[in-house]
């Protein structure tokens, strides 16, 4: 993601936050929905938003059981975007950030999008200027379709889905990969005591 902290002026994080209860979840690789508990720090009524490579009206029947589940349960607002295809529509290729981004300041209510638009748009031209006019334009046209491609998701009543999260070790392996290297696959390293 560019990093707009210069350009915010809000100073830096110095520091990692173990994060239990996020008011923004964003996922922009879908296959981790099979592999991670991605929405269990949500809080309830929180925002996710999600880089599917479906339309709109097909999301909700590819994501897991569990994530249906998660979702009906937090409560949660549930919006989507095509981020690769819109990458790929302006020239590039698999870059989502570009198009993550103005996503989530649309969203997230951090910075009103009227305002974080132009200082992604400075942010893009120091970082990619010195590549060449092409390039910022293609950075450009990413943040300029990115907000017309986001799409809210009608979350129907009830999960439904026939395709569950993974394991991520099979129930056979060893009592060590188990219980340590099968929470750190799942992304929960931060659990083990």
């Amino acid at each position: 993601m560019t990093n707009l902290a210069p350009a915010l002026d809000s100073g830096s994080i110095r520091s990692t936050y173990l994060i239990e209860e996020a008011d923004f979840v964003a996922c922009h690789h879908f296959g981790l929905l099979e592999k991670m508990k991605v929405l269990d720090v949500a809080r309830p009524g929180a925002t996710f938003l999600l880089n599917a490579p479906y339309p709109p009206h097909e999301v909700w029947e590819h994501l897991p059981f569990e994530v249906q589940q998660q979702i009906i349960d937090k409560h949660l607002d549930f919006y989507s975007i095509d981020a690769y295809g819109v990458a790929r529509d302006v020239g590039l290729g698999g870059r989502v950030n570009t198009v993550m981004q103005p996503c989530f300041f649309a969203l997230s209510g951090f910075l009103p999008a009227d305002e974080a638009i132009p200082l992604i748009k400075r942010t893009i031209e120091k970082a990619y200027g010195r590549r060449g006019k092409a390039m910022v334009d293609r950075n450009f046209a990413a943040v300029d379709r990115a907000l017309s491609s986001l799409a809210k998701i009608d979350v129907p009543p009830e999960a439904t889905s026939p395709v569950h999260r993974m394991p991520p070790i099979e129930a056979e392996a060893p009592e060590f990969v188990r219980s340590v290297t099968a929470r750190l696959l799942a992304g929960e390293g931060d659990l083990l005591r």
